[in-house]
């Protein structure tokens, strides 16, 4: 009987491109046998997801104490030194290096040669194979040229590029033929995405729908975190006629206030983002949107921040990642006049209620109407608008069901299969 390999683990932090990387990085290591493994993905967002990175290594080597830990992402990248330094950890890998994989097998060969432990054992499986799978992400680009004032991301992820069109639609098959109905487009800035290699230096619009034509066995298609800046005419266009397109996009949006936006050196203002959300829904009606936000921006006031709430409010944003400001050394924005933590904090605080707030008033409106629900676990899964829906019936996994919404409590709506 031939022998089978552990499969790594892979522990992710961070934003929706760490997790297709780290979906890549555990297919590399288990396809190279690389044994009893822990991968952390980490993220450098903010000061506090550093602090989580490393907190979630040595929680990983306490409850995997015999497992190599491999440590690689955000992170890792900014601050390689320290993260080397932490005895927990066996092997850091760089940014550029963790889809490599000649880069992974010749490291892994480093670290069994000196000593380290990846032993196999017979009759056990991978982690998750992609079959187990729902929702697939696909990096269609990495880097930012922007240098946004608070973010570090730049100087761990480099200048904009994309992945040319026909690797895209090559992944998509792919995914497609491990049972995916729906992809979510990822990367830094997906607005930027420029395909070099194609003649017209194709965009984000023609990645979408090349995949509607070439794949058409991908029935949902997602597009992550995005810049309102970046969405023009075009754009909105496809995203409000293209039926494969979920009616649902979460905004980079960061602030509702205009000094802050310019502080933050955004490239947007309130009134785009407005005028954004009106133009698609009024295309598209009941489109549902989601937003990034920061509070306690330096030298952001109670006022600037009721522009904010006004404008979520305003906009009907009905689901929201909230963070507090956290400054990150070697940012614009960690040399100016610094809110104070417990207030940014407690604007945070505020800011999730209002935004709960919003969601039940979603949910209370689809009351009676069909949601197309992609089933994930048993009886939960999510609809197009990516609101969590719990059935009333046991359903095949990786199936889109019609059902018909009785309900909600807490974040998930309730109903019954139709």
């Amino acid at each position: 009987m031939q022998k089978k390999w552990i499969g790594a683990r892979v522990v992710t932090l961070g934003c929706r491109l760490n997790h297709h990387e780290s979906e890549v990085m555990k297919e590399i290591a288990n396809e190279i046998g690389i044994g009893d493994v822990v991968i952390i993905n980490t993220c450098c967002v903010t000061s506090e997801a550093e602090r989580q990175s490393r907190q979630m290594i040595r929680k990983a080597k306490k409850e995997n104490p015999s497992s190599v830990i491999i440590v690689t992402g955000c992170a890792a990248e900014l601050n390689y030194d320290k993260f080397c330094a932490m005895p927990e950890v066996d092997l850091v890998i760089r940014n550029r290096e963790k889809a490599d994989k000649k880069i992974f097998t010749s490291k892994i060969k480093e670290i069994k040669e000196a000593g380290c432990s990846c032993g196999h054992e017979q009759g056990k499986e991978r982690d998750r194979d992609a079959k187990d799978r729902t929702r697939f992400f696909l990096k269609i680009q990495d880097g930012c040229d922007n240098n946004c004032s608070y973010c570090i991301v730049p100087s761990v992820r480099g200048r904009s590029r994309s992945v040319p069109i026909c690797d895209i639609i090559e992944c998509s098959r792919s995914l497609a033929r491990n049972g995916a109905l729906e992809i979510v487009l990822t990367g830094v800035d997906i607005t930027s995405y420029r395909d070099t290699e194609s003649l017209g230096a194709g965009g984000l619009c023609d990645v979408v729908k090349s995949i509607v034509k070439e794949v058409p066995a991908i029935q949902r298609i997602r597009i992550s975190s995005i810049d309102p800046a970046g969405v023009d005419d075009e754009l909105s266009r496809v995203i409000c006629q293209e039926e494969k397109i979920m009616p649902h996009l979460h905004l980079s949006l960061q602030s509702g206030d205009n000094v802050v936006l310019r502080r933050m050196l955004r490239r947007h203002s309130r009134e785009l983002v407005l005028d954004l959300c009106e133009k698609i829904r009024s295309m598209r009606p009941g489109f549902a949107f989601g937003a990034d936000v920061i509070t306690g921006f330096p030298t952001e006031d109670e006022d600037m921040f009721r522009n904010t709430v006004e404008l979520i409010e305003m906009c009907r944003i009905n689901s929201l990642h909230v963070f507090p400001f956290s400054p990150r050394p070697g940012t614009l924005a960690a040399g100016m006049n610094q809110v104070s933590p417990k207030i940014a904090k407690e604007r945070a605080a505020n800011l999730r209620s209002v935004g709960e707030n919003l969601m039940k008033e979603y949910m209370q409106s689809q009351i009676d109407s069909i949601a197309k629900v992609l089933i994930e676990d048993g009886r939960l899964g999510y609809c197009e608008h990516f609101v969590k829906v719990e059935t009333n019936s046991q359903v095949k996994r990786n199936t889109i069901v019609d059902v018909k919404i009785s309900g909600f409590r807490d974040n998930c709506m309730i109903g019954n299969v139709v």
